[in-house]
């Protein structure tokens, strides 16, 4: 009995170490075996994955943003287009509207102001002429009757002074009353010109022209036809005289009423083209304003939401390259594990079989024959411990929870 106790302590002795070394020589071969497997792996796996990933990505960005810039580039000119026209259609109708109705409105104050002024004048200088030649034709002919040179010559010069003394008072009361007319239509032109959103400056210019003209030539026929008329009724000797101060009187008044019509007509067309640059900057500009608005917010949101689902889509698709990349490596890396394990482990029972072997034969060489069985028996015993106890080692490493508690940093990295 002691012979078999120290027999089969000796051999438990030789045998753990034994096993121990056995056990764990492999395991460190298959933990460096793995590291640089793995490794090698990652480093391959990586190397081949980057420029794959980056020609992927370049690609998934490069063709929305191309495809967007030509959107935006066709959205910029539709509502570029768009815009001009529908706003060049109103402001062109507003113009025309607004330019017939001025026009119109122009043309009948400056007729009426102007008819007003000539037929006051042209009643004026009627009266006024016939009152004064008549009473000094009446008066001339009574001295002529009575005296018959000194006399005449002597009416003819106080008919001459009187009648310059009242046909240019007549005259400048009547250009007073045309000029104060043609203030009061210069009133009525800014009026009109206030209430229009755009005036034609060519439109006021015929406008003001055309009854300028008219006014003027009315004026100055009924004048004439007046003052031949009232001095084809004076008498005979008195003609020349009186011809000659009419005369004279009607160059100074039509110079005087020309000069004023034209002062105030320029003066109300300037202040009615002043008024005209000066609305229409200030009409145009809301307008203008009122329409880019929406337009600018309508691109903002438009540009925003394409870039958002661009990236969205890019994001997509990169993830769906990326992701299978990543699982068969992983699937990969974990079959190259398991048959790296595998194999070692294999290798490891082998050679821990064939040193039981050896080890148990040269015992039983070694002890006499009484001891065979005994040593059988511890020897069969140790076997087994052994192989459960092994088996439940590689078990153990095999299993997927220990996979984590090895130093692979690689694993972290994936």
């Amino acid at each position: 009995g002691s012979l078999v106790e120290k027999t089969v302590g000796e051999l438990c002795a030789q045998l753990v170490p034994q096993l121990k070394a056995a056990v764990e020589a492999p395991i460190d071969q298959l933990k460096e075996q793995i590291q640089v497997g793995v490794g090698a792996i990652t480093d391959k796996t990586l190397n081949e994955l980057q420029p794959k990933l980056l020609s992927t990505v370049n690609g998934a960005i490069e063709q929305p943003i191309g495809a967007l810039k030509g959107q935006i580039s066709g959205v910029l000119n539709t509502v570029s287009e768009e815009a001009v026209t529908q706003l060049s259609k109103p402001i062109d109708d507003q113009l025309a509207n607004v330019t017939d109705a001025v026009k119109n409105n122009l043309t009948g104050s400056l007729g009426v102001a102007l008819n007003e002024a000539t037929t006051n004048t042209v009643s004026q200088l009627t009266n006024g002429l016939t009152d004064s030649i008549n009473t000094s034709a009446d008066k001339v002919v009574g001295d002529i009757a009575s005296n018959v040179t000194a006399p005449l010559n002597q009416a003819t010069s106080k008919a001459v002074d009187t009648l310059k003394v009242d046909v240019s008072g007549s005259l400048t009361s009547t250009i007073d009353k045309a000029v104060g007319e043609l203030s009061s239509g210069s009133d009525n032109i800014s009026a009109a010109t206030d209430k229009a959103v755009d005036v034609l400056s060519s439109g006021i210019d015929d406008a003001m022209n055309t009854a300028t003209d008219k006014a003027v030539g009315g004026l100055t026929t009924n004048i004439t036809d007046t003052l031949d008329s009232a001095t084809d009724k004076a008498v005979g000797q008195l003609s020349t005289g009186i011809q000659g101060s009419v005369n004279d009187v009607k160059q100074v008044t039509l110079g005087n009423l020309q000069t004023n019509i034209t002062a105030s007509v320029g003066s109300a067309a300037e202040q009615a083209t002043s008024k005209f640059s000066f609305l229409l900057s200030d009409s145009l500009k809301p307008v203008i304003e009122k329409v880019m608005e929406p337009i600018q917010e309508t691109l903002i949101f438009r540009i925003r939401d394409m870039t958002r689902d661009t990236f969205k889509v890019a994001t997509d698709q990169v993830s769906s390259i990326i992701d299978p990349i990543l699982e068969d490596s992983i699937g990969t890396l974990g079959t190259t594990i398991h048959s790296t394990i595998n194999s070692t482990a294999g290798a490891g029972v082998e050679k821990l079989s064939e040193l039981l072997k050896d080890t148990i034969n040269t015992s039983v060489e070694v002890t006499a024959d009484p001891l065979a069985s005994a040593i059988n028996d511890a020897g069969q015993t140790i076997t087994n411990k052994t192989t459960d106890s092994l088996k439940a080692a590689l078990e153990k490493v095999l299993s997927g929870p220990s996979l984590p508690n090895l130093p692979l940093p690689c694993c972290t990295v994936l």
